[in-house]
């Protein structure tokens, strides 16, 4: 696991934000939600996919990107924080149910982590 870990980290450092397809972001979703506790930069590279073009993207990736975020939020929360308010934001701005579904069973995920922890996350 630990050499699949530094290949994710690896790959992640050299992707060309300019040549990003959708699949391509969904791929570096994937790798993020799944090895961000070994990426240092994960919310770094968060960052980066929300700065990029949206057009093109599909429910799915949208709900990838909230996953995600909330992910690697759980693993660097001071990082993690405005961005997680963009991801939000980002989502109940689209005209799309089943995101705006998606988005409230995460928050509510969040503020139930809040009061069960006793963690300060934003409300």
């Amino acid at each position: 696991k630990e050499k699949i870990a530094q290949f994710a980290k690896t790959t992640l450092e050299y992707l060309s934000l300019e040549s990003l397809t959708p699949k391509l972001i969904s791929s570096m979703l994937y790798l993020l939600h799944h090895f961000c506790e070994n990426i240092p930069n994960s919310p770094y590279h968060m960052e980066d996919i929300l700065s990029l073009e949206k057009s093109q993207w599909s429910t799915i990736l949208y709900s990838q990107l909230l996953s995600c975020s909330y992910i690697v939020f759980q693993k660097y929360p001071p990082a993690m924080q405005i961005i997680l308010g963009r991801v939000f934001n980002l989502i109940l701005n689209q005209n799309n149910h089943e995101l705006h579904e998606t988005a409230i069973i995460y928050y509510n995920l969040l503020h139930s982590l809040r009061e069960t922890t006793g963690l300060n996350y934003p409300k």
